[in-house]
């Protein structure tokens, strides 16, 4: 049984205001454990920290942090598995001599499969529109994803 992993993500965060978006992707690292047996499920947390580049500005850099506490199964054994949870996030978009800090709650779910020693996982977290607003302007999605490889121990 492997409780923790930590791993190299491909990790994007898209803020959609309907008649432009903000993308902005690069790499990052996760952090997973599962602390908490229940029954044939664990309770735990995940942590990303990423650092990303703004795919039309380059100018645009954003540091990523988000952390959630997480409920799913095989989170310690081989095979398939997912989990969804909730947490909170962090984001500073800086560029062109000024920056924006973003950061509120967010809903977060992933799938994945885990071999032996490592573990291949795709994750998704949903964020609330107001947390991006700026300049009266509220996005009509917003969210980050990842897909992180990690080492299990």
């Amino acid at each position: 049984m492997k409780r923790f992993s930590f791993g190299i993500t491909s990790y994007a965060t898209v803020v959609d205001y309907g008649f432009a978006d903000d993308t902005a992707d690069g790499l990052g690292i996760t952090f997973k454990a599962a602390l908490v047996p229940l029954r044939n499920s664990h309770l735990g947390v995940i942590a990303n920290f990423a650092s990303l580049e703004h795919t039309d500005m380059s100018s645009i850099t954003v540091e990523s942090f988000d952390t959630s506490i997480i409920w799913g199964n095989k989170l310690t054994k081989t095979g398939f598995g997912g989990y969804f949870g909730a947490g909170v996030f962090n984001e500073k978009w800086s560029g062109g001599g000024g920056s924006h800090t973003f950061s509120g709650g967010q809903f977060t779910m992933g799938i994945g499969y885990n071999f032996e020693r490592f573990g291949i996982e795709l994750f998704l977290n949903l964020r609330p529109t107001d947390a991006y607003e700026i300049g009266g302007n509220t996005p009509d999605t917003a969210g980050s994803a990842g897909l992180s490889f990690s080492l299990r121990f």
